[in-house]
């Protein structure tokens, strides 16, 4: 009797190499021996292996372990102890890319700020301002599929519409955000970041420096 049985693709091509590999889909005896010995060994290995690739894979990290320690351990196991050491699955947080020679730079010019003017908060009267594109059609959102029921295909822009903003951020505050399609020149820049956007915030944060 046939049941109905939801399967992905993937396990059936994998139960399909195993029968014409061995002839049986049974699970094969796998050599190494088990994870029972120095428990303090195992872990100092998963917590060295977790810091030196922290996208590093409860599969991966069991085929690690078993060619570099000769122990077979559970998936179940593994992840367990890898919870107890306090390693958890998060959304990666992404930065923008700085070339060595700019941090180099950064951390002078920080560095000179702090000590050559006499002044404990030397940044009460600065305001930091940048400009960054942002991509309005992203993809890196999760899907829920119906079991039994084939994912379904999203379409995706070859060039995804996007917009450009430009802020500052101080000690007193926020200015606008503008936010504008185009090429920023120097006549945009000029009528509208400049009047609109910072001369009207130092004009109410910063009196005694408007001119």
């Amino acid at each position: 009797m046939i049941e109905s049985i939801p399967v992905s693709y993937k396990t059936i091509r994998i139960f399909m190499k195993k029968w014409q590999m061995t002839g049986s889909v049974k699970d094969l005896k796998r050599s190494g021996r088990k994870a029972n010995g120095n428990r303090a060994v195992l872990e100092d290995f998963i917590e060295k292996a977790m810091r030196d690739n922290d996208e590093l894979t409860s599969t991966k990290l069991r085929l690690k372990i078993e060619d570099e320690l000769g122990y077979v351990i559970p998936k179940s196991t593994l992840c367990k102890i890898r919870n107890k050491l306090g390693w958890v699955i998060k959304t990666t947080r992404y930065c923008q890319l700085i070339r060595e020679v700019n941090r180099v730079k950064r951390l002078e010019w920080c560095q000179k700020m702090l000590t050559e003017l006499n002044d404990p908060n030397p940044f009460h009267d600065v305001i930091f301002t940048d400009e960054t594109k942002i991509q309005m059609d992203a993809h890196g959102t999760i899907c829920f599929t119906k079991v039994g029921e084939p994912a379904k295909r999203k379409a995706k822009p070859k060039y995804p519409w996007s917009v450009l903003a430009w802020g500052g951020i101080s000690k007193s505050g926020r200015t606008r955000l503008i936010v504008f399609n185009g090429i920023m020149d120097s006549e945009f820049y000029c009528e509208v970041i400049l009047e609109e956007g910072l001369q009207p915030f130092i004009k109410s944060k910063y009196s005694h420096h408007h001119r």
